[in-house]
């Protein structure tokens, strides 16, 4: 895992100290060794985390044996041997055992036709320095980002947007017109940042540049079956042999390797399929919180189930930490890691648990992607049930929403998750299904949006990129449909985004084994019902991994993933987060209401409403204020 940088221009000279320092501040993502090479008009970087290869052999950049094209890779190709071989049989020669050296003689013997072959995670670029043109790509799903601008005479990317910040002629200015897309996902969707003029490649796309010319188009996209298969015994054995496939090919590293469990039904389904393929012991993490943060939060006690599963796959390097209050400590620190406001709390136990594995291990396989693929999140659920709703009487509908609207669903110490979930619920039922499943997917209606920013905000304004994706999927099944749409935007946005930068900011490298491209085209390729089967949610999937993971793992009610904010808000940080959504460099931005922004606040605080998210985003915004735009991007001191 590595960090990568580029900076072509034919008309501004770039000092090298310039380049190396905008390198520098990635140095957390390749802390073993890194390389800067200066082609006619192009500098190109490179941080490396060494993990295939240890040897000077992987040093990037790198080039072919004609040091006309030049490669910069973040990432792992996972099936690179196999690549490997069918280069080999072509009569091609290779110096090192990396995947680096696959890609660039895939490239330079198929083309972009070599991207079909590779199945990994990755950002690369090459550069060919005689037709002075660049290619980069960006992985199928997302894992790996690539952040680029557009300058006058010229182009730069990097894997973080910190890095391009410290180049010559990239601007460090607020993006006003993201601010109601990151206030009501907390996040901003591809391929925009709350950075202007700083872009995403989205995933699966690529990219050429030449003279000043970006073209963007799609290399990969989740195919659009109508119909699709049947769910038979049949399809549960593939998903179980994918899953176990995947797991495999993730578990190659010439470094130690472990896995996070949470006790929830992915890793254990990862833990227990990496048992599978190795009698050694199997290095762990687990991430608890204190007893009092459970009862106020919407957050699971997890270590039982955790401990339950480390009995099953014996033996382990099993390893269990606490998160406590300290962790909104560590918030400053992280919002510089991500670069982009990303409010959701759960980077913050993903970065503790990363720092605390990296003692043991450098290689980590995390769940992430199977809430997406197989609808495990409760507003999957949600957006089917309202299709019944929609179906009750009008007369009846409003009598039970009145009934709810009014009710405290949270005291000082504990929270009603029931009556919390009702008023989410009904908050977005009656709406048609594209409108509805939009509003459990938001922090804010557009109407309500409208009054904090003290201007009419349109719903066009806020879910345009998600309504383009609902659309290039009618055809399908509804629920299939806003799978698809998390797939393309929830997915890479926010869950891959942050594991991303809060793995690197630890020097951790992550795997997602439920991503392998593979398993997303056949699971998307299934009907709706195997996936959500009745009120079952990851039906076929837990139908898949019987054998291997414990019953009540399996069975046991969805437990989210996060950190317990809540009672961050209202009880240990209270006063230095008052102080910060009240206090006068927050008020001088003249970005929202105040009036709107304290009705917020005192609605979550009295428990009439589960406002915790829509304070943490405004958290996490003015730390990014302060980091990117009132400062040049330095890295706080935490």
């Amino acid at each position: 895992m590595c960090a990568i940088l580029g900076f072509i221009s034919r008309h501004e000279q770039l000092a090298e100290p310039v380049f190396r320092r905008a390198l520098a501040t990635m140095v957390h993502r390749g802390p073993d060794d890194d390389g800067v090479e200066h082609i006619g008009d192009a500098w190109l970087g490179h941080k490396r985390l060494s993990i295939l290869d240890l040897s000077p052999r992987g040093h990037q950049p790198m080039t072919d044996p004609t040091r006309r094209y030049w490669i910069v890779f973040n990432g792992e190709i996972y099936n690179f041997h196999d690549v490997r071989r069918a280069l080999e049989q072509k009569g091609i020669a290779f110096h090192s055992d990396t995947d680096t050296e696959v890609i660039l003689h895939a490239y330079l013997t198929w083309g972009d036709a070599c991207l079909d072959r590779l199945n990994g995670m990755f950002a690369f670029a090459i550069w060919d320095s005689q037709e002075r043109t660049l290619f980069a790509v960006r992985d199928r799903l997302g894992v790996k980002p690539f952040y680029y601008v557009e300058l006058p005479d010229g182009f730069a990317f990097a894997s973080e947007i910190k890095a391009l910040l410290q180049l010559p002629g990239v601007p460090r200015e607020f993006n006003r017109a993201m601010l109601p897309k990151y206030l009501t996902f907390l996040w901003v969707p591809d391929p925009d940042t709350l950075f202007r003029g700083i872009m995403k490649l989205p995933p699966g796309h690529k990219l050429t540049w030449r003279d000043g010319h970006t073209r963007i188009a799609p290399w990969w996209d989740v195919p659009h079956l109508v119909g699709g298969r049947d769910n038979d015994a049949a399809a549960e054995r593939e998903v179980a042999e994918l899953i176990g496939e995947s797991v495999q090919q993730r578990l190659i590293s010439d470094v130690p390797l472990g896995v996070f469990l949470s006790g929830g039904l992915d890793s254990s389904t990862i833990l227990a399929m990496a048992r599978q393929h190795t009698r050694d012991p199997i290095i762990t993490f687990t991430a608890g919180f204190r007893p009092q943060d459970l009862a106020l939060d919407i957050i699971p006690d997890d270590l039982r189930y955790a401990r339950l599963m480390a009995e099953r796959a014996q033996p382990l390097d099993y390893n269990e930490i606490e998160l406590e209050p300290s962790g909104f400590e560590h918030w400053s620190k992280l919002v510089w890691h991500l670069d982009e406001p990303l409010a959701d709390p759960a980077a913050i136990p993903t970065y503790l648990i990363c720092r605390a594995a990296k003692r043991k291990a450098t290689v980590m396989l995390m769940g992430v992607g199977g809430e997406e693929l197989f609808g495990g999140y409760p507003r999957h659920l949600a957006a089917k049930l309202a299709i019944q709703y929609r179906k009750m009487p009008a007369a009846m509908r409003s009598t039970f929403e009145r009934a709810v609207a009014h009710r405290q669903i949270a005291s000082a110490d504990r929270m009603s998750a029931p009556w919390r979930n009702l008023k989410k619920f009904i908050r977005s039922a009656r709406y048609p299904f594209e409108e509805s499943y939009l509003g459990y997917l938001s922090c804010y209606r557009p109407e309500e949006l409208s009054v904090l920013m003290g201007r009419a905000v349109s719903p066009d304004e806020v879910y345009d990129q998600h309504l383009g994706y609902l659309r290039r999927a009618e055809a399908m099944e509804p629920l299939n449909r806003i799978f698809y749409l998390d797939l393309k935007t929830f997915l890479p946005c926010l869950n891959l985004a942050y594991a991303d930068k809060c793995s690197m900011a630890a020097s951790v490298e992550v795997r997602e084994p439920l991503l392998d491209y593979r398993l997303v085209e056949l699971v998307m390729s299934l009907p709706a019902a195997c996936k959500i089967h009745g009120r079952q949610q990851k039906y076929i999937y837990k139908r898949a991994v019987a054998p291997w993971v414990p019953r009540e793992i399996i069975w046991r009610k969805k437990a989210g993933f996060s950190s317990p904010v809540r009672a961050w808000i209202k009880k240990d940080f209270r006063e230095p987060i008052y102080d910060m959504l009240f206090g006068k460099r927050f008020r001088d931005r003249g970005l929202l209401d105040a009036d709107a922004v304290k009705a917020i606040y005192d609605a979550n605080q009295q428990g009439y409403e589960d406002y915790a998210l829509r304070l943490w985003a405004l958290v996490t915004l003015e730390f990014w204020f302060q980091t990117f735009i009132d400062r040049s991007g330095e890295q706080p001191i935490a």
